[in-house]
């Protein structure tokens, strides 16, 4: 019982009482801005490589099919990198939450509500570590790709 009422002082209320959940404004910011930045960078890059593959026809140059294969390449690699990321941020959480629920194995009719107390605790920064760690491979190839194929653009030009 002792263990419930200090678990219980240690969360977060807010004046009403409830869980008071804080987000890291931070973290909000970074994963906004790296969207806003996706969603400028992409057109320009589809647009040169469907350009590119509408151009290639049934004659495609040495060149233009290394372009595609370093296109699908890097999908390929951001995507796994991604995937792991996000994985990573899950089983943190999970671990978060098991931990948290540990000090209840003595009475196991406690086990739920701790369990559900942390998960409430911990989901929002876990969701937004997600985001912001699943985004972060996608972006950095894009944006590079749009540097790269700008800089393309310069030189041809």
């Amino acid at each position: 019982m002792d263990r419930l009422i200090r678990l219980h002082k240690r969360l977060d209320r807010g004046p009403s009482g409830a869980l008071q959940i804080t987000r890291g404004k931070e973290l909000n910011k970074n994963i906004a801005e790296q969207t806003i930045e996706l969603a400028l960078a992409m057109p320009p890059i589809m647009l040169d490589r469907l350009l590119r593959m509408v151009r290639l026809g049934l004659q495609p140059t040495s060149e233009d099919l290394q372009e595609l294969n370093r296109m699908w390449a890097e999908k390929a690699h951001a995507s796994t990198e991604s995937y792991d990321a996000i994985a990573g941020e899950l089983i943190d959480y999970q671990h978060k939450i098991l931990r948290s629920a540990s000090a209840f194995w003595a009475a196991p009719w406690m086990i739920p509500a701790a369990i559900a107390q942390a998960s409430l605790r911990h989901a929002p920064g876990a969701m937004e570590r997600m985001a912001a760690k699943g985004l972060a491979p996608i972006h950095s190839r894009v944006v590079a790709n749009a540097q790269r194929l700008d800089q393309a653009d310069k030189t041809d030009k």
